[in-house]
């Protein structure tokens, strides 16, 4: 079903019930995760994140998967992604993608969030191999944030003359440019929706997510794209961050217009 036609349906509560519905035999939901909640209280709750949010196809289900898995990681919601995962790989998506969306989300939410991501999801044996060992990643990292961000790479805090930045910037850069933006398992599209998701989910990343934001127009996104991506995390950042992120994009998606 066309998000057109879903969206001629979303009139009523009851309409909005069956479209959460169809959404749960699409996604995937965890008949215990709401069990405490009562009834007509769950209801609500699945009409808004279902019926009014997840079901909305701007983007395709695997790029919405890759937005809750950034976002439901980034924030520590562990319980939701054993069901995040099941479903990303009913989507289509591979554990080998799934991990790799996970471990770029190392760069925005820290190691602990991932070690705990991937106990919840319990992928089991992944091939995750990843690049060259003996390769110097500093001269690859430099490669790589000249192809992503071109002439970005050195605009905001990545500017060489901040000179406070410069000891923290180096250790994110180099090594994720230089390693985990390189690695195979995910394609540079996919990990600037991972990137994005991430950053619109945790308001203190809204200089980062500004730069990503035009980062990613330069790399073929629409405006809608970018702007579906900020509304698909609200049901795990709450509105207010959503908002303050969509404010962030604002500039970007303005530009692209």
């Amino acid at each position: 079903m066309t998000d057109e036609a879903i969206t001629k349906r979303r009139t009523s509560r009851t309409e909005l019930r069956a479209i959460a519905a169809e959404a749960m035999q699409t996604f995937g939901t965890d008949a215990h995760e709401r069990a405490s909640v009562p009834a007509g209280i769950r209801s609500c709750m699945e009409e808004l994140e279902l019926g009014m949010i997840k079901s909305r196809d701007q983007l395709t289900l695997q790029e919405r998967f890759i937005v809750w898995l950034s976002a439901a990681c980034v924030l520590g919601q562990t319980e939701k992604l054993g069901v995040l995962a099941k479903g990303a790989q009913d989507a289509g998506l591979t554990k080998t993608q799934i991990s790799e969306v996970f471990l770029q989300c190392v760069l925005y939410a820290g190691t602990p969030n991932v070690e705990l991501a991937f106990k919840a999801a319990n992928l089991g044996q992944v091939d995750s191999t990843g690049t060259d060992c003996s390769a110097n990643f500093a001269d690859l990292s430099a490669t790589m944030r000249a192809k992503l961000h071109g002439d970005l790479q050195n605009k905001g805090y990545s500017d060489p003359s901040r000179k406070h930045m410069a000891d923290l910037y180096e250790i994110a850069a180099s090594y994720g440019y230089g390693v985990i933006w390189r690695r195979p398992g995910l394609d540079l599209r996919h990990r600037l929706f991972c990137a994005m998701a991430a950053m619109a989910s945790l308001p203190v990343a809204s200089a980062s997510l500004n730069k990503f934001a035009r980062t990613a127009i330069s790399h073929g996104f629409t405006s809608p794209e970018i702007v579906e991506i900020v509304i698909q995390t609200a049901p795990f950042c709450g509105f207010p961050a959503a908002i303050g992120a969509m404010n962030t994009v604002s500039g970007a998606v303005a530009d692209r217009n």
